[in-house]
């Protein structure tokens, strides 16, 4: 279950950012709210959600950053949601048609649960929550649960972190992570091991599905075409929640054509069981039976599912057909042959916007970000109110350095779907990298909370709390990812940049060797270039622990790998530089290893972007996500003392902005010789700076000075020939060199 549940997720191609994708008008927490200091204030609310005062009787419109007190009840309609904060950050989620009552006994927060289902989700210092329903308390001493009262009042418990003590009139209980526990008012609570069966549908209602149906594919009468209209403009514009409220004040559909169009609508809005009701109500002798079994090849695409239907495909495909047959592709790690379904359904429906968003996140995921924004400025002109094409967009703009401007459209994917995974995760990452940590933090946590089981989730946000130096939590996270999928590379990697920060240098190799053997399961999102270019991240990583662990020779040899893989990575042409370094004559009279390392060092500079990696040749610790980079400026200094009486200092001053970095380097190497006449000084100086002219252009600019002095350097067989009153002195004032760089694509560049 957890696995099937988990890659619904990973056929969205918006994971390619390091990750694309239910429209009742909703509203959200503005990013600067901070969590209520008491009570449980309400951060995002989506379709209609009540609130009632304590003692009062009437039931009035819930608002954004309202706290409630203690004996206030909240209830949601139908297919609506709401998200609270409690005073200690807990992140609270409550289902379509729930009803709740927040109290406080003791100073601890009590929940009373009285119909439907909710999760919990707390990463926060640790405060018992007690949750109340069916005549049963669940004092709660974990992190992450979901609960479901039903209509016959009897609850059910699954506990996915942390420890819960259940107890009514008939009994008590001790549960621990993956246990279901199942109570009601009249018998004692009773636990199931493992997260499996019974626990499915108490998180299915956070999941949702991508829109493939042309309504130009489905055959209406003129009756019902004029009489749908005012549903179907809705779901054109990408409003799915909106249009299935629309199409359910119909009433009933009398028609094939008229069910096909609602088990569509309540597909997009995450209702499998709405989907199965009107899908098999569809005679099996109508001609919509191929689209029909097109929505059930999305849904089993999005559970990995056996697919009966593959390898029979019609000769002729509706666009309907190719856009779920693309899905069908995507979630086997056929990237190409799913875009090129993708266009050709735009082709065959230029008119239909969830064709246009799925053939840009295709492209995304291929690493073409101005083809996507080609498609994608098509997808909203038509589907303006497709929060999944909105929050795409945001990442668009963030792979472009627009961090402003992508920070707004991840503002407008929540104002469209509050409950948005992929616009929390987007808006989390560009607050990282705008400097705003907490608030980046507390949005990586909400995408968290809103889709738990999906591990690329968790890696995000274990990497946030290893950047606020919290690695008790940062490693907790990492663990539950593995947990979740144990394929998933990302959490290997992130494990180990974590574990080489702690000097742990055995563990950080072994994670970086399982994380680039599990490189290609990103399949399912990420072209083969994107892969390869993962790999030589994995590999240039690999190098660096490799040589902190004295093992030059591997961590060279992993390095020369590393460019193999991509030979477009800067990172893998800067650790190849750093691994030439360490061969490097400290006295620079003999150059054999000179001109490689610079050349290393300089394809690195002119690769680099402006705004993640540093341009010193000093520093050399690569990152996963530049996101989490974020403008700074740092200075780095090491001094070297030997017995001897050689000194050796190094320093490096480096700034990192959005559109300009720079890099001060410092080598002084003074050494008294072990011979008559074998001293040396030697000082040099490099400037690096680069500029960011457009996303695909930037210019270098790299000035070296260096002053040598010494006596006689050379080596003897027979030390009588030595020259005791040999002297030179070589200056170098300065070299100056400048750099151009296009990226035309994905692997394809041009430096001059």
């Amino acid at each position: 279950m957890q696995a099937s549940l988990n890659r619904i997720r990973r056929i969205r191609p918006i994971d390619s950012i390091g990750l694309v994708l239910l429209g009742l008008a909703g509203v959200f927490v503005p990013a600067s709210a901070a969590p209520a200091l008491s009570g449980a204030t309400l951060i995002a609310l989506k379709g209609q959600v009540e609130l009632s005062r304590a003692g009062a009787t009437a039931w009035d419109p819930a608002q954004t950053n309202q706290v409630l007190q203690a004996g206030d009840r909240l209830r949601t309609g139908e297919n609506s949601r709401a998200t609270l904060r409690l005073r200690d950050a807990t992140v609270t989620h409550i289902d379509e048609l729930g009803r709740l009552r927040i109290t406080e006994e003791n100073n601890r927060s009590v929940i009373e649960l009285l119909r439907g289902v909710m999760s919990i989700f707390h990463r926060d210092d640790p405060e018992d929550v007690e949750v109340r329903g069916a005549g049963t308390s669940a004092i709660i001493r974990g992190t992450e649960f979901a609960v479901t009262v039903d209509a016959e009042e009897r609850m059910e418990l699954v506990l996915y972190d942390g420890s819960v003590e259940m107890t009514n009139a008939a009994g008590r209980i001790l549960a621990r992570t993956g246990d279901v526990i199942q109570a009601d008012a009249h018998s004692a609570p009773t636990r199931s091991p493992s997260l499996a069966g019974t626990n499915r549908t108490a998180i299915q209602w956070i999941l949702h599905y991508p829109a493939v149906l042309d309504p130009a594919d489905v055959k209406l009468s003129p009756e019902e075409a004029a009489r749908w209209q005012p549903a179907l403009a809705l779901y054109r514009s990408g409003a799915l929640l909106p249009a299935l409220g629309a199409a359910r004040a119909l009433g009933e559909p009398s028609s094939d054509s008229t069910r096909l169009l609602r088990a569509a609508l309540h597909l997009g809005a995450g209702d499998v069981p709405g989907f199965e009701q009107y899908a098999a109500r569809i005679d099996s002798a109508s001609p919509l039976v191929p689209l029909r079994d097109a929505l059930r090849t999305v849904l089993g695409a999005a559970r990995f599912d056996p697919d009966p239907q593959a390898g029979r495909i019609r000769p002729r495909l509706s666009v309907t057909e190719r856009l779920a047959e693309s899905y069908r592709l995507q979630s086997r790690g056929q990237l190409d042959e799913a875009r090129e379904l993708a266009r050709d359904a735009v082709k065959d429906a230029p008119g239909f916007g969830f064709a246009h968003a799925r053939a840009a996140a295709l492209e995304f995921a291929h690493g073409r970000v101005s083809t996507a924004r080609e498609f994608l400025a098509q997808a909203l002109e038509l589907s303006p109110r497709n929060a999944d094409a909105v929050a795409l967009d945001g990442f668009l703009l963030a792979a472009h350095g627009r961090f402003a401007e992508s920070r707004v459209r991840f503002d407008e994917a929540l104002q469209l779907d509050p409950a948005l995974p992929e616009a929390w995760l987007g808006r989390g990452l560009v607050r990282f990298r705008t400097g705003d940590r907490s608030g980046g933090r507390l949005d990586l946590e909400m995408a968290a909370a809103l889709d738990p089981l999906r591990s690329v989730l968790r890696s995000y946000l274990a990497k946030a709390f290893a950047e606020e130096k919290d690695d008790t939590r940062a490693l907790e996270e990492l663990t539950r990812a593995r947990e979740l999928d144990p394929l998933d590379p990302t959490t290997g990697l992130y494990t180990a940049l974590l574990r080489y920060r702690r000097y742990e240098l055995a563990d950080a190799i072994s994670e970086l060797e399982s994380s680039r053997d599990l490189n290609d399961q990103r399949a399912v999102y990420r072209s083969r270039l994107l892969l390869d270019q993962d790999a030589a991240v994995r590999s240039a990583n690999l190098a660096n622990v490799y040589e902190l662990a004295d093992l030059s020779d591997v961590s060279r040899r992993e390095s020369a790998r590393a460019v193999a893989f991509d030979y477009s990575s800067h990172s893998a042409h800067l650790n190849l530089a750093s691994s030439y370094n360490a061969l490097r004559d400290p006295t620079r009279f003999n150059l054999r290893n000179e001109t490689v390392w610079f050349n290393e060092h300089l394809l690195a500079s002119l690769l680099a972007p402006t705004d993640g990696a540093p341009l010193s040749q000093n520093l050399s610790q690569n990152e996963y996500s530049r996101l989490f980079a974020g403008n700074r400026v740092g200075l780095n200094t090491t001094t070297e003392y030997f017995g001897s009486g050689e000194w050796r200092q190094l320093a490096s001053q480096v700034g990192n902005f959005s559109r300009l970095s720079y890099a001060l380097d410092l080598d002084y190497n003074s050494k008294p010789g072990f011979r008559p006449n074998e001293d040396f000084s030697r000082i040099e100086w490099y400037t690096r700076a680069k500029a960011q002219l457009t996303p695909a252009d930037s210019v270098l600019f790299l000035a070296k000075y260096q002053e040598f002095e010494g006596g006689d350097l050379f080596q003897y067989a027979d030390l009588s020939n030595a020259r005791p009153d040999y002297r030179f002195r070589e200056t170098q004032n300065p070299i100056l060199l400048g750099g151009y760089h296009h990226e035309w694509g994905p692997g394809s560049h041009t430096l001059f």
